[in-house]
């Protein structure tokens, strides 16, 4: 269940990018350039159908349609679930 300002996305489409496969090599940790917890679904970037609203104004304004969107972050951690997953958590503000 997405909180307020989050959307929940079924994820139709996700692309492969270096940027992905660094991450996934763990390149990413070696220059402390983003904190990854393990174990962690990699995807920066997707596309989806948007199914669910955690509320508020861009949330229900983004309920049931087509969008493209990034993963969720906070500051400079991941947070768990990336796009490369059946059903992605995201921030209204980032679809």
């Amino acid at each position: 269940m997405p909180k307020s300002g989050e959307v929940l996305i079924k994820v139709m489409a996700a692309p492969l990018n270096p940027s992905d496969l660094y991450y996934m090599k763990g390149d990413y940790d070696d220059f402390d350039v983003f904190k990854t917890h393990y174990p962690n679904v990699p995807g920066w970037e997707g596309a989806g159908l948007v199914v669910q609203s955690g509320g508020g104004f861009m949330g229900w304004r983004a309920f049931s349609r087509r969008v493209a969107f990034t993963r969720k972050t906070k500051g400079n951690e991941k947070i768990l679930g990336g796009c490369y997953q059946q059903y992605c958590i995201a921030d209204a503000s980032h679809v």
